[in-house]
């Protein structure tokens, strides 16, 4: 069996619980004239990450229970020590680390030094044991927490101080079903699984042979279902044969699983098994012998401390709220390359200060109490709908993680990959309900007024206020081409600071207003660099541009023809002031940035579908401009006409290499539909032509999965977007696209490539695709829509591993 928690013995109150005299009087006729109280301590490395019986983390109230026998002894009423037997051990809080503390100090363990005892453990803790044996029943697997059973008997010979291991294993069997679609069901939401007949549920485990004995009848059992998987604990000691099945279920339909061969289900094992549904309402076994191994969790990095009360507890106290200073204080050791693991019970409070409605702060909470700030890295990319500015929140950070980022400390959570830590936001489910409101009036912080000469790392994170400053790039939009930017705010002394502005944030395109004034920002810190981070513009203090430093223009509507056309408008603005010109996806605007007086021309596509309206806005000055744009119908809107919308080629073939890199992609001026937006959503997704590849085609390039990089929001999957289209009244609607890939050996699959429109999944049909026939041609795909649509997008996921090529997208339908 292999290990599932390393446990180790700690043996001495003045190594773990502080120094102990004779002379000291302690609650409850706890003892400290000579003996020594013994207390669990856990050392889990992290290179085989689970946690306990049932893949979670501990939970608060998780109990073990702990028998000390004389060294030597069989386990029985003869052989306990010091009446030591059954001792239920608890935690007072979760997470992947926790400490269990005897319920009262008489409870606890405690040696001389000279004599040797063995230690018998298990979990979860029963009350009533009866002949040293755990009464074993899994018919309700809707809570597999409390279903199994963990044991460990091999912690021997403890005398003195010192550490030694206790492993833990399970004791009861575990069965896994994992489902993968197929061609005739591609789709498994809703999957479902119900009727595991043919078993026993009862039985009961000796701890002192350490087996499992079988009682009761053959039962039906209901399994848990997680997605596409499948799983139940049950009795080992029986058989898994033909007389055992299990009904899966999707949508109406019901499909039956029974074993190809027998298995004796033995303890401590897991067995999974691969599952394909079948049209003949089978459920096909695609690993007839199963997979079978340890049943193992093995969070080999923080688990379970066992301490006994009696000694003095380190601060801070478990459930004390500790001021922000001092947390940081604390937990000042941890690095970028090896974060801190918050193993103790510690509540930390503060005001929020932190509002992400405007997206300029993303997945960040920033609090805030009288000795400092701190943010949470939190996956919630809306969590001004949560809390708001000026609550008091309490956060209990136990099981969580001190990361470093940019040389500043954060709450977070982390995993090692390829040896090297890695700070990840926190899931919300994960920490929603350690985070309370304690106070739901809105009493926020006044901001902090310093000079740029007062920054302090104390201040780090703190709401801060700077006055009579102004923006040396004042006139240009807070960020450039979508991109997160850096903008220099500059004092009365010359000194410049950067403000922070997120490309993804509402206000990337206005305008940075001239002048000086006030700006509000938090302070924040990066590789050596202090920065600023506002969180929407009102905290931008400054009066606007000044009188006379306003645009205007000599017309205030365009009107255009159904085949498009040409025409201008002149702008009059001081040469000082910089204006930005943005109009409709339809419409060309040149030049759409500049100074002073300018002509502007305005070219419209030609219109295919019904009369359309625009607006062409000028920025820039004290105020918007403004001017409005119709074009006619088109002809091609007639009865029963067949309209192709979009012919999407990336660009006319030049016979030359292209590389539009993914964080290019929406500065990219060459695709060939004009009147729709087309983005990668910030994904890893580009643009490429290359000789080899249909000579130089131009065309979408999908990378394949890469495990390092798991798909999240910081890390979407591979995206493009088509937003804009135009498919109002039409009937028949087809899309159409080609595929090829990278094979390298390997075959790829049509429905690599996932289609939306509207946000709603089309069915790709499958089709198997190898380098013979499509290595250096395309397999075009085409899908009929059922209604009316104005946002197209393909994606792929974890399937595709070969990288996928995607062209020619065409939207047809019929008026």
């Amino acid at each position: 069996m292999r290990k599932l928690k390393s446990i180790f013995l700690a043996l001495g109150a003045t190594a773990l619980l502080g120094a102990c005299s004779s002379d000291r009087d302690t609650y409850d006729g706890f003892d400290h004239s000579g003996k020594n109280t013994v207390s669990f301590a856990t050392n889990i490395m992290k290179s085989n990450i689970a946690t306990r019986a049932t893949d979670t983390d501990w939970t608060k109230n998780d109990a073990i229970g702990i028998y000390a026998i004389n060294a030597g002894g069989q386990l029985g009423d003869d052989a306990i020590f010091d009446g030591k037997a059954n001792i239920k051990h608890t935690t007072a809080v979760g997470g992947k680390t926790a400490k269990f503390i005897a319920g009262t100090p008489s409870q606890a363990i405690q040696l001389d030094g000279k004599t040797s005892i063995d230690v018998v453990a298990y979990y979860p803790f029963a009350t009533t044991v009866t002949d040293y044996k755990l009464p074993i029943n899994v018919k309700d697997q809707s809570n597999p927490e409390a279903l199994d059973i963990l044991y460990s008997n091999d912690l021997k010979g403890v005398q003195k101080a010192g550490e030694a291991s206790m492993n833990f294993s399970h004791k009861l069997s575990k069965l896994v079903f994992s489902v993968e679609p197929t061609s005739d069901y591609p789709n498994l939401d809703g999957l479902g699984a119900k009727d595991i007949n043919g078993l026993k549920a009862e039985g009961s485990f000796d701890l002192k042979t350490a087996e499992v004995s079988l009682s009761g009848d053959v039962v039906t059992l209901q399994p848990k279902v997680n997605g596409t998987s499948v799983t139940a604990i049950v009795v080992p000691g029986q058989k898994l044969d033909k007389t055992v099945s299990m009904v899966f279920t999707l949508g109406v339909e019901e499909f039956t699983w029974t074993p190809k061969k027998d298995f004796d289900l033995t303890s401590g094992y897991k067995y999974t098994f691969r599952i394909q549904l079948s049209k003949d309402g089978t459920a096909v076994t695609l690993n007839p012998d199963g997979t079978i191994e340890d049943w193992t969790e093995g969070n080999t990095d923080g688990g379970v401390d066992v301490v006994t009360p009696g000694g003095e507890e380190p601060n801070p106290q478990p459930g004390e709220t500790m001021p922000i200073a001092d947390f940081k204080t604390a937990f000042k050791n941890a690095t970028y390359e090896q974060p801190v693991l918050i193993e103790e019970d510690i509540t930390i409070s503060g005001i929020v200060m932190s509002d992400d409605e405007q997206g300029n702060i993303f997945n960040k909470l920033y609090i805030q109490d009288k000795t400092g700030a701190i943010t949470l890295f939190i996956k919630n990319g809306e969590l001004y709908k949560e809390f708001k500015v000026g609550q008091e929140v309490e956060v209990k950070v136990n099981g969580f993680y001190v990361t470093v980022f940019g040389d500043v400390a954060q709450v977070s959570d982390a995993v090692q990959e390829g040896g090297k830590w890695k700070g990840m936001p926190i899931e919300w489910l994960s920490i929603k309900d350690k985070i309370t409101i304690s106070n739901t009036q809105q009493n926020p912080f006044a901001p902090k007024v310093l000079t740029v000469d007062q920054f302090d790392q104390s201040l780090i994170n703190t709401l801060i206020q700077l006055d009579n400053v102004e923006f040396e790039d004042a006139g240009k939009a807070y960020t450039e081409g979508g991109k997160d930017t850096s903008r220099k705010l500059k004092t009365v002394d010359g000194k410049t600071v950067d403000v922070r502005n997120s490309g993804k944030s509402k206000f990337a395109t206005e305008i940075l207003p001239k002048g000086k004034g006030s700006l509000v920002a938090f302070l924040d810190y990066f590789r050596g660099t202090y920065q600023l981070t506002i969180r929407d513009l009102n905290d931008v203090k400054f009066g606007g541009v000044t009188p006379g430093e306003e645009v205007s223009v000599d017309k205030t509507s365009l009107s255009f023809e159904k085949d498009g056309g040409s025409q201008s408008f002149n702008i009059t603005a001081s040469e000082t002031l910089a204006w930005v010109v943005e109009g409709n996806n339809w419409l060309t605007i040149t030049p759409n940035t500049g100074n002073g007086n300018k002509s502007v021309t305005v070219n419209a596509m030609a219109n295919i579908g019904t009369e359309r309206t625009g607006l062409i806005t000028i920025k820039g000055g004290y105020k918007d401009v403004t001017i409005s744009v119709t074009q006619t119908a088109g002809e091609s809107g007639q009865p029963g006409e067949k309209i192709e919308v979009i012919n999407e080629t990336f660009g006319v073939n030049d016979g030359k290499k292209l590389d539009v890199k993914f964080g290019d992609f929406d500065s990219y001026i060459g695709f060939s539909s004009k009147n729709v937006k087309i983005s990668n959503k910030g994904s890893r997704l580009d643009i490429r032509a290359r000789s080899s590849v249909m000579n130089y085609e131009k065309l979408a390039w999908l990378p394949a999965y890469n495990p390092a990089y798991p798909i999240s929001p910081e890390n979407p999957a591979p995206t493009l977007n088509i937003s804009g289209i135009d498919t109002k009244g039409m009937s028949n609607i087809e899309v159409s696209y080609s595929l090829s890939a990278n094979f390298s050996g390997n075959t790829a699959n049509a429905n690599y490539v996932n289609v939306t429109v509207d946000g709603k999944k089309l069915t790709v049909p499958s089709k198997e695709m190898t380098a013979a026939d499509f290595g250096n041609k395309y397999y075009v795909v085409t899908l009929k829509v059922d209604a009316p649509f104005s946002e197209l997008e393909f994606t792929t996921d974890e399937r595709n591993d070969v990288g996928m090529r995607l062209d020619n997208i065409i939207i047809t339908g019929t008026k």
